[in-house]
């Protein structure tokens, strides 16, 4: 059974090293995989008035 053990958690600690990129910064990743490219977001104080 301590070889059950064993293989169970290395699999989780392997499977959690892998969704730690996700869980620190899911929009990189996102924007990574999008197949469109998308210009940066403006900001508020640099944004067109409108008329």
């Amino acid at each position: 059974m301590d070889v059950f053990y064993a293989y169970t958690y290395g699999t989780a600690g392997w499977m959690a090293i892998q969704a730690m990129p996700l869980i620190i910064s899911p929009t990189v990743i996102i924007m990574l995989l999008s197949p469109e490219v998308r210009e940066p977001s403006r900001t508020s104080s640099s944004s067109p008035t409108r008329q």
